[in-house]
């Protein structure tokens, strides 16, 4: 092979490489960012956390971990080392009056995630709030929700899925339901 041969075929690979660069920038949407790294991926931040419980004595924490919490919203596996089921909820009391909800969710890649609490009379509502335009990929997040200073008794523990992603706002929908005692 000549060194003409080898100059030929090294600007060939540069050049298809080069439109394959081109045209995975293309595709990306105005409201995400292109790197070379990461390619087409989502602009903002770390998920947002809403607390709206009426009762200002209540404290919830929230720990996400994996792709929803990664700057790329890419696969992120790292930290997730959770004694939950991936995509069953676990929900346990912690102490005399803190409960705790544990999941590993699988998720398209590029979306986003809020947390929301309510806790009415005896009931406990978390919902999960995913929104975003979902890329073509699958990801792995882990959602820790800690709440504490619950009033001691029975309470029913629901987990709510919100989609509302590619701009659509659907309804929430029940996904898990348990009953605990507190206290």
């Amino acid at each position: 092979m000549t060194k003409i041969d080898k100059a030929i075929i090294i600007f060939v690979v540069v050049f298809v490489l080069s439109v394959m660069v081109y045209i995975w920038y293309a595709a990306c949407p105005t409201e995400y960012s292109w790197s070379l790294q990461h390619g087409c991926e989502p602009t903002g931040g770390a998920p947002t956390i809403i607390n709206n419980t009426n009762d200002n004595k209540l404290t919830m924490l929230v720990d996400i971990k994996g792709c929803v919490a990664s700057d790329t919203k890419k696969d992120n596996t790292r930290g997730i080392l959770s004694d939950a089921v991936r995509n069953k909820p676990l929900i346990k009391t912690i102490g005399d009056s803190s409960i705790s909800y544990i999941e590993v969710i699988d998720h398209a890649c590029c979306l986003d995630l809020k947390i929301e609490q309510n806790v009415i009379d005896d009931t406990i509502n978390i919902t999960k709030h995913w929104t975003g335009n979902p890329c073509r990929c699958m990801c792995v997040s882990e959602v820790k929700v800690q709440i504490d200073y619950i009033p001691a008794g029975n309470y029913r523990v629901n987990i709510y899925n919100d989609n509302d992603i590619n701009d659509v706002d659907n309804e929430a929908v029940l996904i898990f339901s348990q009953e605990l005692e507190v206290g």
